[in-house]
Parts: structure tokens; sequence; C-alpha cells
């Protein structure tokens, strides 16, 4: 109890401090196969859309993007809605990268699982040789809000031994909703109330005994 209560005011703090700047943003992006699966940078799958937005809900950066092995598996297309007739016309990652670097350059991004994103955006940049160094030199810093938001909820896993990563909450599956949802949930947690945390067990022992002498 008192690690959980611990950790979701230190959450609560996180939260609260992001809202009290404006230096950062929240990244979401879909891709050509499902989220879950692979984990291998020269996997098949890439992004098909980024959307960026700050803190106050403004689109910063929204574009479909037309990936290089131009194909995309049946679950991502049932899921997010997008096809390769919606991508013929867009541009390739490799046309948006200057945009992208200048967006988040010394920023503090947002992702819902960070670890599927950053390595997404890598897996993307490795199909084109070319500029897959000017994406490893992007100086940008991002922090997971799912990894926030499960300490949040609390829901201890045993098998695991940390806490559930929690699904998206009103997750739209298309690339502004997510990131106007990973803002609600951190809108929810900054205005959270702190808990009370008691004093450990070992603390209250420690007392005790110094009572006694």
């Amino acid at each position: 109890m008192y690690k959980k209560l611990k950790d979701r005011n230190e959450t609560i703090l996180w939260a609260r401090s992001l809202m009290e700047h404006t230096d950062w943003l929240i990244w979401n992006t879909e891709t050509t196969g499902s989220k879950q699966t692979g984990s291998n940078l020269m996997s098949l799958d890439e992004i098909i859309q980024i959307g960026i937005i700050d803190p106050h809900g403004n689109i910063v950066f929204e574009s479909l993007i037309n990936p290089v092995k131009r194909r995309i598996s049946q679950e991502a297309k049932t899921i997010y809605g997008i096809d390769l007739r919606k991508l013929k016309d867009a541009p390739t990652f490799q046309e948006i990268i200057p945009k992208l670097r200048e967006i988040l350059n010394g920023k503090l991004v947002i992702a819902y699982n960070i670890d599927f994103e950053s390595r997404m955006l890598t897996q993307t940049a490795v199909k084109y040789l070319k500029i897959f160094w000017k994406v490893e030199d992007m100086e940008f810093h991002m922090q997971c809000a799912m990894t926030e938001y499960s300490k949040f909820i609390g829901e201890w896993s045993y098998y695991h031994e940390d806490y559930k990563f929690q699904k998206l909450p009103r997750a739209t599956h298309n690339v502004i909703g997510d990131c106007l949802a990973v803002l609600n949930i951190i809108k929810e947690m900054a205005n959270a109330e702190l808990s009370q945390i008691p004093d450990p067990w070992w603390k209250n022992l420690l007392n005790y005994f110094r009572r006694k002498k």
C-alpha cells in the first residue's frame, strides 16, 4: 500500500509539473502492423500516420505517410481505417523528416508506450538509409504516459512484479484523437488529490522500540 500511494503521488506531481509548462508535445503514430507485435528493427512494419499536439490541444503536425513496403496488415486496416489508396498521394517519411526535426528538436515529447513509439520511429527510418542518421541525430527527450498512468491506476501484476500496463482510455485509433486522449489522462492525473501516505511498517516498528526505551 505504501509503495502504491507513493508511486501514485509521484505520478500526480509529474502530471502537475507538465501542466505548469508549455514546452512539451504529445506524439502518436499509426503503423502498417499491430502495435503489439514485432521487435526487430528490420521488420516490415513502419509508420503510416503521425500526429503531434501541444499542451493546449492544438495540432502541431499531422500527416499520412506513404510506406516504403507498400503493404498494410488487414488488422491495421481494420483498426486504423487506413489503406494504401489513402496513402498513395501522401508524402514519404523521408520528405517529412526536415519538418519533424524542426518541431521535435529540444522538446520533451510525451507518448503512450514510448518503447513502441521510439522503436517504430527508428524502424521506419532504417528503411531510408540516407536519412537514418538524421533521425538518430534528432535531440528530443521522450517520456511515457502509459507508465505513469499505470502507476496512477495502481493495478499490480504479480507475474511481472510491476504495474499492469493500462490501455489508453477513450482511444480513437486516430493520431490526433489519441494525442488528445493522452492529454486528457495527463489532466486527470494533474487534477487528482495527493494521498496521505502512512509510515512504512519498518518505520512504525522502529518508533515502537524507540518508545520502549
